[in-house]
């Protein structure tokens, strides 16, 4: 049994079922070249190196392989290059005409062997050369002027694209004038033009040098000396080659081991609870059967343990399901029997407040629920108390206006209602004990028939403390208890205006009831 592990992104090992490490393999692969050809007809992995052991460890002689060779290769890459060159020109001739000059207002260009002659009847007329520049590289640029007449000229660098002046001097006689620029965009201008009228300038070059650093592609010379870079031979631990040569000396933890002697170089530190074991005994004195795992102990070797662990972690899994489906099947019955209790002895509306409720205290499902009107949450909801209180208040506020059947001046209720924790306790587990308090949104209908409700409530940590005899907002959040919100919907007839005491069910409920209740003790 052998199986191939990768070491990192560039070497592979292989080792059979005691953990001994029988070769090395790189990513480099070697052609095959059958008939010596110089055709290579199939790829093999390059092999680092090979081993074969004796029982105790020790290297066979002749059937181990360590490449020390150094391997060289021409690479290509691609690398900053830094590039000179020279823009413009740096002698005229009959090869460029016109060489990129153009005229500029009234002036005039005329060629002459390894000249250019501009002549200008206006001031601030001339000639220019327009040429392409790499934004941010400095030029290093010269007009050499062999003639002049009329006057003085100016010389100028010009971004084409923003027309900002980059570099300008001025010339007045025979002379090389420097002009020096850093170019802001992809081309430039240079620019001559007269400081007088009827004036004349000849050039005979006008070079703008640079250097830069540009994307290119250069040759290089890599070299590596391959070597075996995995350091686990032997039963996988560790070689120390520089002790005693290759393969001949192991690291195992508690001792030290020399495969050509086959035993440890120190005392076993375990030889006074092993007295039948000899005092360097290695891995049991099996090392067939057993490896040694640290250098005190034998131990079955890697794949062994593998099966071992996953035999046992399998025997666990199967154990745990069978624990698992016990309960899930106590639990079934004992669910069908609390369902059966429940339906017998609740309202479809306490059961709708009970699912509510549980998902608030253990929060989950879903966060936003809507209940319409048919809804028994609702339909509980709207015979409630807490209902009957925001209903009194909305007839006493628009009670003149309702007498008088002055719809438009009908103005909505928008409050929170709360009946504290006595009128949540009378309520006796129907929706108003889930709901406890909530947000009331009355308003008449566009036909002026109806009331329309809609309540919304939200159900936290903190609205429960709110109900709380101590009220105390500054717990910290429990890990079970959610946030949940509702919204309920209904509506119902609009009430004759008088009598206004039987429009709410005999009775008046004033709006500030939940004051003595929340300190009723």
């Amino acid at each position: 049994m052998k199986e191939l592990i990768q070491h990192n992104d560039n070497d592979y090992y292989v080792r059979d079922a005691q953990g001994n490490v029988l070769a090395t393999v790189s990513d480099k692969r070697r052609g095959i070249d059958p008939g010596h050809t110089g055709n290579i007809t199939a790829y093999v992995p390059g092999p680092v190196a090979l081993y074969d052991y004796y029982p105790f460890g020790m290297l066979m002689p002749g059937r181990y392989v360590y490449d020390t060779a150094n391997h060289c290769e021409l690479v290509t890459e691609t690398a900053p290059v830094l590039t000179t060159g020279t823009l413009g020109w740096s002698t005229l001739g009959v090869w460029c005409r016109p060489c990129g000059f153009t005229s500029v207002g009234s002036g005039i260009i005329t060629f002459g062997g390894s000249s250019m002659m501009a002549s200008s009847t206006t001031m601030g007329d001339g000639a220019s050369l327009d040429v392409s520049t790499v934004s941010g590289t400095p030029y290093s640029g010269s007009v050499t002027v062999s003639g002049l007449t009329g006057g003085s000229w100016t010389l100028q660098a010009i971004d084409i694209t923003s027309s900002s002046i980059l570099a300008a001097t001025t010339v007045a006689q025979q002379q090389t004038a420097a002009l020096n620029f850093t170019a802001t965009g992809p081309s430039t201008r240079i620019s001559m033009t007269a400081g007088s009228a009827s004036s004349t300038i000849t050039v005979t070059a006008i070079p703008l040098n640079f250097t830069t650093w540009t994307s290119g592609t250069i040759v290089t010379t890599v070299c590596s000396k391959d070597g075996d870079a995995y350091r686990y031979g032997f039963n996988g631990q560790l070689k120390d080659n520089e002790w005693a040569g290759v393969g001949n000396h192991y690291e195992y933890g508690a001792r030290n081991y020399d495969v050509r002697i086959g035993r440890p170089i120190s005392l076993d530190p375990l030889t006074k609870k092993y007295p039948w074991y000899t005092p360097y005994q290695f891995a049991g004195n099996s090392p067939i059967e057993y490896v040694d795992i640290d250098g005190k102990e034998e131990g079955l070797p890697t794949f062994l343990n593998d099966i071992r662990k996953t035999a046992g972690a399998v025997v666990q899994t199967y154990n745990a399901v069978k624990v698992v489906a016990a309960v899930a099947a106590h639990v079934a019955v004992a669910t069908n029997k609390a369902e059966r209790k429940i339906e017998e002895h609740t309202t479809p509306a306490q059961r709708q407040a009970g699912v509510l409720t549980i998902q608030f205290l253990l929060g989950i499902g879903p966060k936003d629920r809507y209940f319409g009107p048919d809804e028994p949450i609702t339909q509980d909801l709207k015979q409630s108390k807490l209902t009957g209180s925001a209903r009194a208040e909305f007839y006493l506020q628009n009670k003149a206006a309702l007498e008088k059947g002055d719809f438009a001046s009908v103005r909505p209720l928008n409050k929170s209602m709360n009946f504290g924790l006595t009128g949540l306790t009378r309520e006796g587990g129907n929706a108003q004990q889930f709901v406890g308090s909530a947000y009331y949104h009355i308003s008449l209908s566009d036909d002026h028939k109806k009331l329309n409700f809609t309540i919304y409530n939200e159900t936290s940590e903190k609205s429960l403390l709110y109900h709380l005899p101590v009220d105390n907002h500054t717990r910290s959040v429990t890990p079970f208890l959610g946030t949940t919100s509702q919204t309920y919907e209904f509506s119902e007839p609009l009430q004759e205006p008088t009598p206004l005491k039987q429009a709410i069910g005999g009775q008046i409920v004033s709006p500030n009831v939940q004051h003595s209740d929340q300190n009723a003790k």
